[in-house]
C-alpha cells in the first residue's frame, strides 16, 4: 500500500477557478486507488464551479486554510472603496515581500509550513504541491532539509519566469524577478520530483538547471469522462451545409492579434466566398474582452459568456470544430479546453505563431493550424475540410492517452 499523501493546492473546488480543477480530478482518482490523501487548500465561501461533484467522496479529506493574501488585492475593484482597499492592499504587500506581490501565497509560510508538518509527523510521506501561486513551492522547500526522507513532489500547471500572460511576473522591478529567479532555482535544486504539465516546461527546467538531482516527469491535463452527463450519439449534429466553429474558456487578450487576423479573414470571405460566410457561425463561450472591437464586423459571431459545463460538453458536441487562440508564451499549450475538445473528436482551429500545439495538430490529423502569416486561402480550405471531413480527422488517434482516469496512473509510481 502507498504511504499517505498530502496534496497542497491553492485553488481547489468550490472555487471556480480553472487551477483547481486539475488536481481535484487527480485526488478524486487517486482516492479511487485506494491512495490515503489529504488536501490543504484556500478557505473560500459561498462558491461553487463546475468540479465541485469530484470532491463529493473526499471532502471530509480537505482542510481549508487561511493563506494570509489581501481579499482586495484577489478581485476587480469596481466602486471608489474597492479601488481604494485594492492600492492600500497592493502597498501592503509590496511591503511584506521582495518578491512578486501578486502572489496569493507569499505571506502564507509560517501558517502552511507549520501545517504541512503536523502531516509529516503522523506519517505524510509523499507531499504535493501545484503551483501557481509559486511561492508555495518556496516555502515547502525549506523542509527538504528537515525530512530527507519525505518524498516532495512539485506539479507546475504554468512557467514560472517565462509567463507573459499571467501572474504579473514582468511588471516586477529587477531586483523582485532577480527574487523570483532565485525562489525557482531553490525549489527545482530541492524538491525530489517535478512534474509539468508540457514537455516544453518540463525540457526547459531541465536545461535550465542541470545539476538538480529531481525527477522531471511531464503529467499533461486531460479530460474526464464522468463530466461528460448525457448520451453523445443522440446530441443533434449540425446540417451538413452549416460550419459552426465554438470557442470556450477564458480568451487572453495577448491573442487578440490572432482573433484580429482572423476577422480580416472574414473580412474577405464575405465578399469573396459569401455562400461560405454565410454557412459560418462562431461562438464564444466563457471569458473575453467584449471591446475587441473586430468582432463586431461580423454579425455571426455571438459573443454568450459563461454557461456551466454540462451545457459547454453539449455546445462542444454539436460543433463542427473548435477554436483555439494561443498567446505566442504558451503555444505549447494542451489546455483544459484543448483536452475537452479532444474527448469529443472535434477538430481544433489552432491560431497562433505555429507553435507546439499548431504543429501537433497537424503532424496527428485532428484538425488545422493557421498563423497569422496566412493568407484567406488556408482558413477557406480548413472550412472545406471541416465541412468535408477530407482529411478523416482522428481517424489514427487514440484520444485516451488524455484521459484522465489513465493519466493518474502516472502518478502512481512517483509515490513512495
Amino acid at each position: 500500500m502507498l504511504n499517505k499523501t498530502l496534496i497542497v493546492s491553492y485553488t481547489f473546488p468550490p472555487s471556480p477557478e480553472i487551477g483547481g480543477r486539475r488536481w481535484a480530478k487527480f485526488s478524486k482518482y487517486l482516492n479511487r486507488k485506494s491512495v490515503p490523501i489529504k488536501v490543504i487548500t484556500s478557505k473560500i465561501h459561498n462558491a461553487q464551479n463546475n468540479w465541485a461533484k469530484d470532491i463529493t467522496d473526499i471532502e471530509c479529506k480537505i482542510e481549508r486554510i487561511s493563506f494570509n493574501y489581501p481579499y482586495y488585492l484577489g478581485i476587480h475593484p469596481k466602486t471608489l472603496f474597492e479601488k481604494l482597499m485594492y492600492k492600500l492592499s497592493l502597498n501592503w504587500s509590496k511591503l511584506r515581500t521582495s518578491g512578486n506581490y501578486y502572489d496569493k501565497s507569499i505571506h502564507c509560510k509560517k501558517r502552511l509550513l507549520a501545517k504541512i508538518e503536523q502531516y509529516i509527523k503522523v506519517g505524510y510521506k509523499n507531499i504535493i504541491v501545484t503551483v501557481a501561486p509559486f511561492h508555495l513551492a518556496t516555502h515547502i522547500s525549506s523542509l527538504k532539509t528537515k525530512y530527507p526522507k519525505t518524498n516532495f513532489i512539485v506539479d507546475f500547471r504554468d512557467p514560472w519566469l517565462e509567463n507573459e500572460t499571467s501572474y504579473g511576473y514582468f511588471t516586477l522591478s529587477n531586483s523582485r524577478k532577480i527574487f523570483e529567479q532565485e525562489a525557482e532555482k531553490k525549489v527545482i535544486e530541492s524538491f525530489d520530483i517535478i512534474t509539468t504539465v508540457s514537455n516544453n516546461i518540463t525540457n526547459d527546467l531541465k536545461k535550465k538547471y542541470p545539476t538538480s538531482t529531481a525527477k522531471f516527469i511531464t503529467i499533461p491535463n486531460g479530460f474526464d469522462k464522468e463530466d461528460i452527463t448525457f448520451d453523445v450519439q443522440h446530441i443533434e449534429s449540425n446540417p451538413k451545409d452549416k460550419i459552426k466553429l465554438v470557442f470556450t474558456g477564458t480568451f487572453y487578450m495577448p491573442a487578440e492579434k490572432y482573433l484580429n487576423k482572423l476577422c480580416e479573414w472574414l473580412d474577405v470571405l464575405k465578399t469573396s466566398e459569401t455562400e461560405l460566410y454565410n454557412n459560418l457561425s462562431i461562438e464564444f463561450y466563457g471569458k473575453i474582452h467584449t471591446n475587441i472591437k473586430s468582432i463586431k464586423r461580423h454579425g455571426i459571431i455571438k459573443l454568450n459568456g459563461f454557461v456551466p459545463i454540462n451545457k459547454i460538453h453539449k455546445i462542444i458536441s454539436r460543433s463542427s470544430a473548435c477554436l483555439l487562440f494561443l498567446t505566442d508564451d504558451i503555444n505549447y499549450s494542451f489546455s483544459t479546453k484543448f483536452c475537452e475538445y479532444l474527448a469529443f473528436k472535434k477538430p481544433i482551429i489552432v491560431i497562433s505563431n505555429n507553435g507546439p500545439t499548431g504543429k501537433y495538430v497537424d503532424q496527428n490529423k485532428i484538425g488545422n493550424s493557421l498563423t497569422i502569416n496566412d493568407s484567406v486561402d488556408k482558413l477557406i480550405d480548413t472550412l472545406i475540410d471541416i465541412r468535408t471531413n477530407r482529411k478523416n480527422y482522428y481517424q489514427a488517434y487514440d484520444i485516451e492517452q488524455f484521459n484522465i482516469k489513465n493519466i493518474t496512473k502516472k502518478l502512481l509510481p512517483l509515490l513512495k
